[in-house]
């Protein structure tokens, strides 16, 4: 596949490539550069965006003051 890279050094990963890879929502990546070629792999071991809005309903009137009584520490 033949991508594009934009004057601010983005890319698109084009919907076939993401199919392929499981890729179904935005995350992490590792890149690499091997010979003089960019070796971009999923990072499977990002565990820290799947919590992205799991707990966005309990953070809701929580004052800052207040947050160690919030947190489950177990």
């Amino acid at each position: 596949m033949i991508i594009s890279i934009t004057p601010n050094f983005q890319i698109h990963i084009p919907k076939q490539a993401r199919k392929l890879l499981g890729l179904s929502k935005p995350s992490k990546a590792l890149l690499k550069v091997l010979d003089g070629s960019i070796v971009i792999t999923p990072d499977y071991n990002n565990k820290l965006l799947s919590l992205a809005g799991k707990y966005k309903s309990k953070a809701k009137g929580i004052k800052v003051e207040n947050i160690r009584d919030i947190i489950d520490y177990s």
